[in-house]
């Protein structure tokens, strides 16, 4: 599936992104990543997927669960070196019942730019134990 839709920024595929998690939406989902099977996706304590269809097969399971997200992101750090962008950031997650559960996960999500603009290659999140003392509430509220 080659998508139409463009990404000037790191960021705004980041957001799109984000966006596609919170709305369960597989389509707009698939749209932010690389059409390249060199794509690589880690979810929470899972597996290394690598692929257009395993990284789209996961999306598809965990969307089919019904459950809601709403992320609190908060950057890390952010660097971009030629046509690669690595953003490292916390994800306060909201879930559950009236959104009422918490989870802090940390995820590091690399771009590519390429002739159809930014493109996600690479999501790995784990369970973060804590935000570093010192850090600063959210930047980024996405509902």
């Amino acid at each position: 599936m080659t998508s139409d839709t463009w990404y000037a920024t790191p960021s705004d595929a980041e957001e799109a992104f984000y966006r596609a998690f919170e709305r369960a939406d597989l389509e707009d989902m698939m749209k932010v990543w690389a059409d390249d099977d060199a794509i690589i996706c880690i979810h929470p304590m899972g597996q290394r997927l690598e692929g257009r269809q395993a990284v789209w097969q996961s999306w598809r399971q965990l969307f089919a669960g019904g459950a809601r997200m709403r992320f609190e992101v908060s950057e890390i750090a952010r660097t971009v070196n030629g046509d690669l962008a690595v953003h490292c950031v916390y994800e306060k997650i909201s879930h559950g019942p009236r959104l009422a559960e918490r989870s802090l996960v940390l995820a590091t999500n690399v771009y590519k730019e390429t002739e159809r603009g930014w493109r996600l290659v690479l999501h790995h999140a784990s369970p973060a134990g804590a935000m570093p003392s010192g850090s600063q509430e959210p930047d980024t509220t996405l509902h």
